[in-house]
């Protein structure tokens, strides 16, 4: 495999009990050996397929999930209460994260729940915590963030941002909204080409729209939940208590793919550029236009 596996005591994972498939009218869900759960399911929303996975009972998938950044996993633990990030002071690391190893097409809702631990406000920077960041392969490398951060100031805030890059420069629209509690839970959720930012307070409050953007239609090819850095002397220590994504497609699951597929491997990697023509055909074009003008010209002097 092409990433970094989160190292997990034995005692750790659930292997006390066999994969089950379950079926009915509606739904097909499959259980792994891992408390995880994929549902392929008809509904009315379309959002037909789902992954799940709930940390609070120390597991983690390293199936479906992988640690991103080498060497960052040390700074992940799974305790009873979820899958713990922990960002030390001393050293700048902008973030520490996970991604699942697929793609998500289509209309979707990615929702996660969080607490935070350290709600120290950094001396500088953008501001720490819990953040959900959406990544496109477009040529204009469409992101999304939604966060719940610790800015300087003691202010605490939910985060909110669209970033595009214009003309070779990388634009960012934010927008903040004031946070209350150490609770919660964060929703990214699209529908046709638009982005709603969603929230809800605690354990159980009820989700609430914080802002709707006009996003984009293509594949999110990165799902990442992260605990963000702002500065080297503020340690951040958030929990992520489980996540659950769905979609009308879940792609390249590793499930689904052959014995010898080459697998999605979540990565910052830039957004393709426009391809350009190949030297020996722009010659070609260019010899083939010289040659029509000669023969025009050629036609016209001897008639």
């Amino acid at each position: 495999m092409g990433w970094e596996r989160l190292a997990i005591p034995i005692n750790h994972q659930d292997f006390s009990g066999k994969s089950k498939t379950t079926v009915s009218m509606q739904t097909l869900i499959v259980k792994c050996r891992l408390p995880v759960v994929l549902i392929l399911a008809c509904n009315t929303s379309g959002l037909a397929e789902e992954y799940y996975c709930d940390f609070r009972g120390r597991t983690f998938d390293n199936h479906s999930l992988a640690p991103l950044s080498p060497g960052t996993s040390r700074m992940m633990n799974l305790g009873s209460s979820g899958l713990e990030m922990k960002l030390p002071a001393g050293k700048m690391l902008p973030s520490v994260g996970i991604s699942p190893v697929f793609r998500v097409r289509g209309d979707f809702e990615i929702t996660a729940s969080f607490e935070v631990r350290n709600q120290r406000s950094p001396q500088e920077g953008y501001g720490c915590g819990p953040t959900i960041y959406l990544t496109t392969h477009s040529i204009a490398e469409t992101s999304a963030m939604l966060g719940r951060l610790s800015r300087p100031g003691k202010k605490q805030v939910y985060s909110t941002n669209i970033s595009t890059t214009v003309d070779a420069k990388r634009q960012h629209q934010v927008r903040l909204v004031d946070a209350f509690g150490q609770r919660g839970k964060l929703r990214l959720a699209r529908a046709g080409a638009e982005l709603s930012f969603l929230v809800a307070d605690g354990k159980a409050g009820a989700f609430r729209e914080l802002r709707k953007v006009e996003f984009t239609t293509a594949d999110i090819q990165l799902v990442r939940f992260a605990a963000q850095q702002s500065d080297a002397f503020t340690p951040v220590d958030i929990v992520w208590h489980d996540i659950t994504i769905r979609a009308e497609e879940l792609r390249d699951r590793p499930e689904t793919l052959a014995k010898k597929e080459r697998r999605h491997s979540p990565t910052y990697a830039p957004a393709p550029k426009p391809e350009r023509l190949p030297l020996w055909w722009s010659l070609a074009s260019g010899f083939a236009i010289i040659l029509l003008v000669s023969v025009v010209f050629w036609y016209r002097r001897t008639h």
